[in-house]
């Protein structure tokens, strides 16, 4: 129910090769953007964008592991938040 609080959380195997993840929240009319840079087989396993207040809607959320050669692995979600009254 909106206003939501609400936590993407992304569990990326230790590798080497990781170096960066990006996870995206975009809705009509809010989007959020965090990226984090990986340290290979050091970086943490877990990794979390906390969304505070969002408003209602359906949100596209994505989450985009790039590794040392440039390669992506995207994994996307949808997600509704319930606007008040509805």
């Amino acid at each position: 129910m909106a206003p939501a609080y609400v936590i993407v959380r992304a569990i990326v195997e230790h590798d080497a090769d990781n170096r960066m993840l990006e996870i995206v929240a975009d809705s009509e009319s809010f989007y959020r953007r965090s990226v984090v840079d990986l340290d290979g087989d050091r970086a943490p396993k877990v990794n979390e964008l906390k969304l505070i207040d969002i408003p209602g809607g359906e949100y596209d959320v994505s989450a985009t592991l790039y590794d040392l050669h440039g390669e992506r692995t995207v994994v996307r979600r949808t997600l509704m938040v319930s606007a008040p009254g509805r």
